[in-house]
């Protein structure tokens, strides 16, 4: 599936040790195989130990990548294979979602496909990650039961941290910020806004009163 699209389109290579089967430099011969500019790329470079942990946090460039912030240009990002964007299935789901969030599409060169922005569902992709992680966390009846509602509780905080930071921009005029934009600074969905805190007209109203 390629992108349609009339507006120039932003290449984003993003390379990273600790793939399974495929190094750095294999990555950077499939990328260039495919005519990836390498000139920007993001690349986390890790130790053997940072290796060993996989803990999502060591992948500080992908984070910069995927900071939500506004894109003012059509942005698709381009790995040599999926599993480079991630340790496991659920860490790539999240960062799938991240990339929709923040409008940019992805691009497989081992597999020819582009996954654009409308099609990475960002709120189905954390919804598979965390069931992905209750999988695994759940090893006994106690464990699956726990791991629900540990998984449950952490999710409904920070979707409530996300809503109260939206809640302050949801107000302002749609010159000032538009409702994509604060989705974007936040890390939900438009849909998820208008859910939680109801028509903009509405918040503007409310606050005129205050």
């Amino acid at each position: 599936m390629q992108i349609q699209n009339s507006f120039p389109v932003r290449p984003i290579p993003y390379l990273r040790d600790g793939v399974p089967g495929l190094t750095m430099a294999e990555q950077e011969a499939v990328l260039h195989a495919a005519g990836v500019n390498l000139a920007a790329a993001y690349r986390d470079r890790l130790t053997k130990a940072q290796i060993k942990r996989r803990d999502p946090d060591s992948l500080g460039e992908r984070a910069k990548m995927l900071r939500p912030t506004p894109r003012r240009t059509p942005e698709t990002i381009n790995v040599a294979s999926l599993r480079v964007l991630g340790w496991s299935m659920a860490d790539v789901s999240r960062a799938l979602a991240a990339a929709g969030r923040c409008e940019a599409s992805v691009h497989a060169v081992d597999r020819g496909q582009t996954f654009t922005a409308a099609t990475l569902d960002a709120e189905l992709l954390e919804a598979l990650a965390d069931a992905e992680e209750e999988r695994r966390r759940g090893q006994t009846a106690a464990g699956r039961s726990a791991g629900v509602q540990a998984a449950a509780a952490s999710r409904e905080k920070r979707r409530a941290a996300k809503i109260e930071k939206a809640s302050s921009l949801w107000c302002k005029l749609p010159g000032e910020i538009s409702g994509a934009e604060i989705a974007a600074l936040v890390g939900l969905s438009v849909r998820s806004l208008h859910y939680h805190l109801g028509p903009r007209e509405d918040a503007r109203a409310k606050a005129s009163k205050k």
